[in-house]
């Protein structure tokens, strides 16, 4: 409880003090520009940058938006670490024959900002083709920031552009993706790099993955064993933090489940998923 109440107080001063010295400055700097999304990929460490097949490469690795099949429907919404910072996704996509495209709404909003009004918002469209064994991506992000307390009201924009690509070979996998390679105004988000490498095998996946931001190297692991044909248990380590989860396919309905604990507090992320 306590180092929850703690890490809210450095939240908000965080949030304070870079509005108060970006002042002027139209560029867009948030506090969770790359805070991913998915159960299924936090559950497996995040190691998702060669495994990614559906809608949720938007975020993970946009070659993968390549894979899309049918038109894809994700909504997902849970309490950030428990610090009361609701994060909502809403996601649509859909594809055929080797190409794919998806649009996303990203948003990450406190429920208790002590006097001030906060939202931070990432709009998404990316598209994917698959070329032989080569899949290649892209996207386009509009990032808005907006603070509104008694004394001012401050908003702030950005646009970023991510790509990738993975290459398959047999039943491995080698994934590359770049988020926010070009980012305006400047310095606007912090440009970050992510290598991966998954083995699919007929009832097992194991994911590899390296993330590179600054001199900040972070290594992902991932684990998924399909149980049943209807479920799949899934783990993961992320740097020093453990993930794990399970998900449930019905028909055309996934529903995806994952637990995370790291420096933000526990989290609980259900992601739901339709496909028609």
């Amino acid at each position: 409880m306590i180092q929850k109440i703690l890490l809210r107080i450095v939240f908000f001063l965080t949030l304070s003090v870079s509005f108060v010295f970006a002042s002027g400055d139209s560029s867009f700097d948030g506090c969770f520009p790359h805070q991913g999304y998915g159960a299924s990929p936090i559950a497996l460490g995040s190691a998702y940058t060669a495994i990614s097949n559906d809608i949720l490469s938007l975020y993970w690795n946009p070659a993968g938006l390549a894979e899309i099949k049918s038109r894809q429907l994700i909504t997902q919404q849970y309490d950030l670490g428990g610090l009361g910072i609701t994060h909502s996704v809403l996601s649509f996509g859909a594809g055929q024959k080797g190409r794919g495209w998806a649009v996303s709404w990203n948003r990450l909003e406190p429920t208790n900002t002590w006097g001030y009004s906060y939202q931070e918002d990432t709009f998404a469209f990316g598209t994917g083709k698959k070329i032989n064994s080569l899949q290649l991506g892209l996207s386009a992000k509009g990032y808005h920031s907006y603070l509104k307390s008694a004394e001012e009201t401050d908003r702030k924009w950005s646009l970023g552009l991510d790509l990738g690509l993975i290459f398959n070979h047999n039943a491995s996998r080698f994934g590359i993706a770049t988020r926010d390679l070009i980012s305006l105004p400047a310095p606007g988000v912090a440009r970050e790099y992510s290598l991966g490498y998954a083995w699919i095998g007929s009832s097992q996946v194991l994911a590899l993955g390296i993330d590179f931001q600054g001199q900040a190297r972070t290594l992902k692991l991932g684990f998924e064993y399909q149980l049943l044909d209807s479920v799949a248990i899934r783990c993961g380590l992320r740097g020093a933090d453990l993930t794990a989860g399970v998900g449930f396919t019905f028909q055309n309905i996934n529903i995806d489940y994952a637990f995370s604990n790291n420096s933000m507090g526990k989290s609980n992320i259900f992601t739901y998923q339709l496909s028609f």
